[in-house]
């Protein structure tokens, strides 16, 4: 079934009353043949467009990485790239949704799986060409050096997860010993 959501020209959203009562024809007729039901939800995507700009007005510097795996709504996506949003992927499924929304593959996504297979290591180098991503342990790190060279890495360890302040400066001494680059 199609989205319900539909944007105006005043910016705000609205729901088509069609689609609505369709909707609702669908779902009577399947409960009362106990068939699966369509669901669907509503959107204010004018609250999104105005949270995205609060946020670039009160916080111009930091860029913020929407988590795909929250709603990867095709027409959610699209806005996110028109407004200049970035991306945070856990997997091929979220790296496609966002591609197929317009997002460029480098510096937009951000592949931050804590534990990426060699699969989608080699999928995110070969095939779609994002080479930004996390690495949580020094294990990590080797492995997405010797299977995509050419990523380039930011630690996340040190800043969301660490528990000793030791434990983030080996971090950080094994990424500049494995020649990496961090673009934070």
């Amino acid at each position: 079934m199609s989205n319900i959501v539909k944007g105006t020209s005043d910016g705000s959203a609205r729901c088509l009353k069609s689609e609505i009562k369709q909707s609702w024809t669908l779902s009577k007729t399947a409960s009362a043949k106990r068939i699966m039901t369509f669901h669907f939800y509503v959107a204010d995507f004018s609250d999104v467009l105005y949270k995205c700009r609060y946020w670039k007005n009160k916080l111009p510097r930091v860029e913020p990485y929407y988590a795909v795996k929250c709603n990867s709504d095709p027409m959610l996506l699209s806005l996110l790239v028109s407004l200049g949003i970035r991306f945070d992927c856990a997997s091929k499924g979220e790296i496609d949704a966002a591609l197929a929304a317009g997002a460029e593959p480098s510096d937009i996504i951000i592949y931050a799986h804590p534990f990426k297979s060699n699969t989608f290591l080699r999928y995110a180098a070969s095939s779609v060409n994002v080479d930004l991503m996390t690495f949580d342990c020094e294990q990590e790190l080797v492995k997405i050096k010797r299977v995509f060279p050419q990523a380039r890495q930011s630690c996340e360890q040190p800043f969301a997860y660490a528990k000793a302040i030791g434990m983030a400066k080996d971090l950080l001494t094994w990424q500049k010993i494995w020649d990496t680059t961090s673009p934070f």
